[in-house]
């Protein structure tokens, strides 16, 4: 039997019956959350009847991070691990010259990530070659956000046979990070269905700002939901698009950007660790996103986090408790600062002359 597992929907299917082997392949561009369930949920318990074995493909990713890196690179992990190169094909024989050749042509030495990963099968991991520069480190949290102190901001990426996603920022002006607190997804949406997932998610966050993907025959829809459900959807920023990934990338950097840790995040965090630039496409100087990658939540977040207002946020400097000695010294340097810059007025002006002085 042959088929996909790209969400969980899918993935059921694969309950009922035994296997005596199990075969996955490019694992690694398989979302962490699904690969797991698929596994340990799915295929471990249907091989048990005939002792059967599952075995993962893949070929190192940028992040060097997920289920697969996991699997094949913990020691406690309890997969027996093996790898190659294409030199170790005893079918192609001119895979040496091949090789040579296109380190050149691409200026490639020994030591280029995407040389290692792709032809010697290492994990190294590549931030150049990564969409966003998510870190678990920088930007995954665990804590409860207070209710009554943030605004909320909707960003909905459509599709029909791809996903229709939806990401929420909680941000305010009196914190310099702004939240990501959910994000789902989910393909075969229809317009009815699209709406009514939107007024539920209004009812509870009452969003300052809800944005929608409108390409294709999404402006078109997002009228249509705006009259036909009383909906308040303005369109979606596209233009310049790698542009505001750098901005947000800076974001990303900086810990500006946290996600809440938790299952109602978990969507977004598999997209970002995941998502790469087109290795050809990079070569030629073009930044595309990968096609083997799904990117729904990785857009509807983009389009969230521009309409976001944490960036108004400015560091409050403490003022000395009246009476206080700390109070006076700063009168003290206030008076000081006053009294130069009189003097810095009237010295201006003797030297000014007669018909220069207002």
């Amino acid at each position: 039997m042959l088929g996909g597992a790209q969400d969980k929907d899918e993935v059921d299917k694969w309950r009922g019956p035994k296997y005596s082997l199990c075969v996955i392949d490019e694992g690694q561009s398989m979302r962490s959350s699904i690969l797991s369930t698929l596994i340990e949920d799915v295929l471990e318990p249907a091989t048990l009847d005939l002792d059967g074995s599952i075995w993962m493909f893949g070929t190192p990713n940028a992040s060097s991070s997920g289920y697969f890196y996991n699997a094949d690179v913990f020691e406690a992990s309890s997969w027996s691990k093996h790898n190659w190169t294409l030199l170790d094909n005893p079918h192609l024989p001119g895979a040496g010259d091949w090789l040579a050749r296109r380190k050149e042509e691409n200026g490639w030495d020994d030591e280029t990530p995407i040389f290692r990963r792709e032809y010697l099968g290492e994990w190294t991991r590549d931030e150049e070659s990564m969409v966003y520069r998510y870190s678990h480190d920088k930007n995954l949290v665990q804590i409860d956000l207070e209710e009554g102190f943030w605004d909320y901001v909707l960003g909905v990426d459509l599709g029909y046979e791809d996903s229709t996603a939806f990401v929420i920022f909680a941000f305010s002006e009196d914190v310099p990070e702004v939240y990501c607190v959910h994000a789902e997804k989910s393909p075969h949406m229809g317009i009815a269905e699209i709406a009514e997932k939107i007024k539920r998610l209004e009812e509870r966050y009452r969003f300052v700002r809800s944005v929608v993907d409108t390409g294709g025959l999404g402006k078109m829809i997002t009228e249509e939901m705006n009259k036909r459900f009383e909906l308040n959807l303005f369109p979606a920023e596209k233009a310049r698009k790698l542009d505001h990934i750098t901005l947000m990338n800076s974001d990303f950097q900086r810990g500006r950007i946290q996600i809440v840790e938790g299952p109602m995040t978990e969507s977004y965090v598999d997209e970002l660790v995941l998502l790469e630039w087109d290795q050809i496409q990079m070569e030629k100087g073009r930044f595309k996103e990968a096609d083997s990658c799904e990117n729904h939540c990785c857009d509807a977040g983009l389009y969230a986090w521009r309409e976001a207002l944490h960036y108004l946020h400015r560091e409050q400097v403490p003022k000395p408790e009246f009476g206080s000695t700390e109070y006076f010294d700063e009168m003290e340097r206030e008076m000081e600062r006053d009294m130069i810059a009189k003097a810095q007025r009237v010295e201006d002006s003797e030297e000014a002359e007669w018909w220069e002085i207002n």
